[in-house]
């Protein structure tokens, strides 16, 4: 036993050197969530067609891009996505049970709405305003990114000051940091979702959520 004691007191003396010797850091992680009024919106109108022929499921679905099309271009600028045949044709059941086979044709029009406070009246435009949902969005994404990130910095710092202020250290130079971001979150609103709180209805009334912003920085100083 007293040999073992003997062999283990040199580490033990050694351990508070090592100690004193490693140096003094204090790592941090700001954070922050900035958020701001959408500025634009972009209506989105889905358009489907079914025929048992392929070439007439496409025919009847750009004809509906057309309609819709001829309606939103009195309120922004109009982009289409065109027709296209599901990979496969699906079943559709009959009366007595039969199963034959349905092409399906999908596309899309796409509403840039030149003032939003025409959103409204957009959707009262259109023969199935229930197909449509909204998207809104913020011009300057980059500066609203900026600013949180300023903030989230600035979150850092003054919490680590006041730790070192407390602990009776000061900080010194930044040895590394590292950011994660969310990305924007950008609300989607479905104009007959009545449950969502950020749901636009044909009148134009309902809340809109802000587009919001979301970053974390954790910071490394050395402390003296």
């Amino acid at each position: 036993m007293i040999r073992t004691l003997v062999l283990l007191l040199p580490v033990l003396l050694s351990a508070p050197s090592l100690a004193q010797d490693a140096p003094r850091q204090m790592s941090l992680t700001g954070q922050a969530t900035v958020a701001a009024a959408p500025d634009g919106a972009r209506i989105h109108h889905p358009v489907q067609a079914t025929d048992k022929s392929a070439a007439r499921a496409l025919e009847k679905a750009a004809a509906q891009v057309a309609a819709v099309s001829a309606r939103m271009t009195p309120f922004g600028a109009v982009e289409t996505v065109a027709p296209r045949l599901l990979p496969s044709p699906s079943r559709e059941k009959s009366l007595v049970g039969s199963a034959d086979p349905v092409f399906v044709a999908r596309a899309e029009v796409i509403l840039t709405l030149a003032d939003m406070a025409r959103a409204g009246a957009a959707l009262d435009a259109l023969d199935t305003p229930g197909a449509a949902w909204i998207a809104y969005s913020v011009e300057d994404t980059a500066a609203l990114t900026a600013r949180a990130r300023e903030e989230a910095v600035a979150d850092a710092l003054e919490r680590a000051r006041t730790y070192a202020r407390a602990a009776g250290l000061t900080l010194g130079p930044i040895l590394d940091f590292t950011e994660r971001t969310d990305g924007l979150s950008e609300p989607h609103s479905r104009q007959d979702t009545a449950s969502s709180s950020y749901s636009y209805h044909k009148s134009g009334k309902g809340e809109v959520r802000d587009i919001v912003a979301r970053v974390a920085v954790t910071i490394r100083w050395a402390l003296e």
